[in-house]
C-alpha cells in the first residue's frame, strides 16, 4: 500500500498516460496549433497542462483505490488457496499491521507521481522541434523521463518517511 502500489501506478501511468499527453500535444505543435492558440491570446501551456493536472489529481487516488483492493483481494486468495491461512485471521493481522497512514501515504505519493507523469509529458510535448518524426522521439523521451522522475522521487519519498 506504501511502495508497490503507487510505484507500479506511477509507471503504468507513464507509459500510457504519459504518452497519450505527450503525442498529442507534440502533434499540436508541429501542427501550429499551439500557434494559434497564442494568435487568440491563449497560453497554450496553461490551456492544455491545468485540466490534464488536474484530471489526474482527482483520477489517480481512485485508480489507487482499486488497485489496493485488488492488491489485498489478491493476498487473501493466495493465503486461503496455498497458505490455508483463513480470511478472518488474514484481514485480523493485516489491520494490525496497516494503518490508514500507509493508506494515505501511498495515495500521495502517487498523486505526485501523477503530477511528475503530466509535467514531464507537457514539458517534452511543447519542446518537440522536428517535424512528425519528433512526435514518436519525445513520445519516448517522455516515458523515459518520467520513469526516471518517478524512481527519483519515490527515492526522496523513501529517505523523508523511513
Amino acid at each position: 500500500l506504501r511502495e508497490l502500489v503507487p510505484l507500479m501506478t506511477g509507471i503504468i501511468l507513464a507509459g500510457k498516460i504519459g504518452a497519450s499527453i505527450t503525442a498529442e500535444i507534440a502533434s499540436m505543435k508541429v501542427l501550429e496549433e499551439t500557434d494559434a492558440l497564442k494568435t487568440m491570446g491563449i497560453i497554450p501551456e496553461k490551456f492544455l497542462m491545468v485540466p490534464r493536472l488536474l484530471a489526474m489529481t482527482y483520477a489517480i487516488p481512485l485508480l489507487v483505490a482499486i488497485a489496493d483492493f485488488v492488491g489485498i483481494f489478491a493476498g487473501v486468495l493466495v493465503g486461503v488457496l496455498f497458505l490455508d491461512i483463513p480470511p478472518s485471521m488474514f484481514f485480523a493481522e493485516m489491520f494490525t499491521v496497516v494503518g490508514i497512514g500507509d493508506v494515505l501515504i501511498g495515495l500521495i505519493k502517487t498523486v505526485v507521481f501523477g503530477w511528475i507523469v503530466v509535467i514531464s509529458a507537457g514539458y517534452k510535448g511543447f519542446s518537440v522541434k522536428r517535424g512528425a518524426a519528433g512526435v514518436g522521439v519525445a513520445t519516448t523521451e517522455s516515458v523515459v523521463l518520467s520513469i526516471s522522475l518517478i524512481i527519483l522521487a519515490d527515492c526522496v519519498f523513501a529517505i523523508m518517511l523511513y
